[in-house]
């Protein structure tokens, strides 16, 4: 173990769960490997499962051999001084079996319905299949007594919050009262339902809702309604603007931030989209392009404007040396492997 090796935490503090199939869980937000199904087992034999305790041990010894190599999150992960207690004590013990106690996130993907089709997610709004008709009560039932134990809850990375009847009845009724270790919750949404009525009637949980990520993929009409179908582009200003003065008059604000999936149709507005984020008192959070299955091969390629040899690649990387994405509230994310100079790498803190 060396003071400059970096630990990533995901699999020691944080359960994924996965909506495909219905119950799964996996230990990383890239979701290397399956760890169990929590509608078929134990939490506890999920949690310990032998693929993930392989995978710890891999981080213990530093090999990461089961991740990805261009992985963002590992390198913004703690050194061993930074790490936290008890994972600190767990690492340098080289412990692989961790107590339910040691589990502080869940990260709520189990419900797959989103109000949007954009292409680069999916093909067509999901239509629940008679099998999560099923499945959703009993994982719905984990998911409560999880809520119960746990300090931070993240909604959604798959589907989104507010389209899902669970998830949007959870946030609108919970009483923080029940819930005495938690004490952040993260919405991840494309916003789209995020209005200020629904705000309100979140308004038991304000002081808990920490952090707010929207996906927008663009900065004008055109771009963000072909890429977050079939999303409005006036609606998606009115909420961010009712949003952004919500977080001014917050004595504690959320931190807000604003992600943008960089693409053949949107890249030359990545400088526009970083001067909005600012203005709105936003982050903007970069990504490159993904094929998550929903492109063919050649439509990927036509569309990954970061490969090196798209025809704009070139074009690109003027782009990413314009000053607006070189401020300290835009953040490179999945970008780091392509980004022009080290110092240019502003994380979100």
């Amino acid at each position: 173990m060396s003071k400059e090796q970096r630990y990533c935490l995901q699999p020691f503090s944080t359960i994924f769960l996965y909506p495909q199939p219905p119950g799964h869980v996996v230990p990383c937000c890239f979701g290397p490997m399956a760890a169990g199904n929590i509608k078929e087992e134990p939490l506890e034999k999920v949690w310990n499962s032998e693929k993930v305790q392989k995978l710890r041990q891999s981080i213990i010894d530093g090999s990461y051999k089961y991740c990805r190599k261009d992985c963002y999150v590992i390198e913004r992960s703690p050194t061993m001084d930074e790490l936290p207690e008890p994972y600190k004590t767990y690492i340098e013990n080289g412990q692989t079996e961790l107590p339910l106690s040691a589990i502080e996130r869940l990260t709520d993907s189990h419900d797959y319905r989103c109000n949007l089709a954009c292409p680069s997610c999916r093909s067509e709004i999901h239509k629940l299949t008679e099998e999560e008709k099923e499945a959703y009560p009993i994982v719905e039932r984990e998911i409560d007594k999880m809520l119960k134990h746990i300090r931070d809850y993240d909604t959604s990375l798959q589907g989104d919050p507010f389209a899902s009847p669970y998830t949007r009845k959870k946030l609108q009724t919970m009483d923080p009262k029940d819930y005495p270790n938690l004490r952040n919750i993260i919405l991840e949404t494309n916003g789209q339902l995020l209005t200020p009525d629904m705000w309100e009637s979140m308004h038991k949980i304000h002081h808990l809702i920490t952090w707010i990520f929207i996906s927008l993929d663009g900065a004008a009409k055109y771009s963000y309604e072909t890429n977050r179908y079939p999303g409005k582009w006036d609606r998606m200003v009115a909420n961010l603007d009712f949003l952004a003065d919500v977080r001014r008059k917050q004595q504690n604000p959320f931190q807000f931030i604003l992600k943008f999936i960089i693409q053949k149709n949107n890249f030359r507005e990545v400088p526009a989209f970083c001067d909005m984020c600012e203005a709105w008192g936003a982050h903007a959070f970069l990504q490159m392009l993904e094929n998550w299955g929903t492109y063919v091969s050649d439509e990927y390629k036509q569309a990954a404007v970061q490969l090196p040899d798209h025809p704009d690649n070139e074009e690109l990387q003027t782009i990413l040396r314009h000053p607006s994405l070189h401020k300290p509230h835009v953040d490179w994310g999945t970008l780091s492997s392509i980004r022009i100079n080290k110092e240019d790498y502003n994380p979100i803190g």
